[in-house]
C-alpha cells in the first residue's frame, strides 16, 4: 500500500514547530491517539501505544522549562468539540501516570530503606554472635551464614536505591512536563 505523501507545512507552522521548546506530531485523524481496539468515544478510549511511544521519542529526553505539543491534523478533519475532549483527555492521562509513577518510587524507595535497616540488623545480631559464639559451633555456623549475606543485602539495597532514584526522577520529570504542557491542533 502506497501512502499518499503530505503537502509541506506553510512557513509560519515550520518555524513554530523549530523552537526547541515545540514538539509536532502529524495525525490523520483524531483516531490516531486511541487504540483501534477500543469502540468508546474519546472521553473514555484507551490511548494508542503507538502514539505514546512516539510521544516518548519525541519529549522523554527534550528538557526546556515548558513544552507545547502540536498535533497537526488535516484541516478537513478538524472539530473543535473533539479537540476539547482530547486535550483534557490527554492531561487526565498524564496526571495519572505522573501520580502512579510518585507512588512506585515512594514505594521502592520505603522497600529499599526497609531492607537497608535489616541488613544493618542483621550485621549487629552478627558482631554479637562473633563475640559469644566462642566455641559453640552452631552460633558460628549462624555467623559464617548471616555475615555475608547482611554485608551483600546492605549493599545491594543501596545500589537498588541510587538507580530507582535515577530512573524514577526522569520518568517523573517526563510525566511532569507532559502533565503541563500545552496541547495545540494545527491544521496541516
Amino acid at each position: 500500500m502506497v501512502k499518499k505523501r503530505r503537502k509541506p507545512l506553510p512557513g509560519d507552522h515550520e518555524k513554530r514547530l523549530s523552537r526547541s521548546t515545540q514538539v509536532g506530531l502529524s495525525i490523520d485523524s483524531y483516531d490516531d491517539l486511541f487504540s483501534d481496539f477500543d469502540p468508546r468515544s474519546y472521553k473514555e478510549r484507551q490511548l494508542s501505544e503507538d502514539f505514546l511511544a512516539e510521544l516518548r521519542r519525541f519529549f522523554f529526553d527534550k528538557n526546556p522549562e515548558s513544552l507545547d505539543m502540536v498535533l497537526l491534523i488535516p484541516a478537513r478533519q478538524r472539530n473543535s468539540t473533539s479537540e476539547t475532549i482530547i486535550k483534557r483527555r490527554l492531561h487526565i492521562y498524564f496526571h495519572k501516570k505522573n501520580r502512579e509513577i510518585a507512588a512506585s518510587v515512594k514505594h521502592t524507595k520505603s522497600r529499599n530503606w526497609t531492607k537497608v535497616a535489616i541488613s544493618v540488623l542483621l550485621m549487629v545480631c552478627t558482631g554479637y554472635l562473633a563475640t559469644k559464639a566462642g566455641q559453640i559451633v552452631w552460633m558460628n555456623i549462624v555467623k559464617v551464614i548471616v555475615e555475608p549475606a547482611s554485608w551483600f543485602l546492605f549493599w545491594t539495597s543501596l545500589e537498588q536505591l541510587q538507580n530507582s532514584r535515577r530512573s524514577g526522577e526522569r520518568e517523573l520529570n517526563y510525566f511532569q512536563r507532559l502533565s503541563e504542557c500545552k496541547i495545540v491542533f494545527l491544521s496541516n
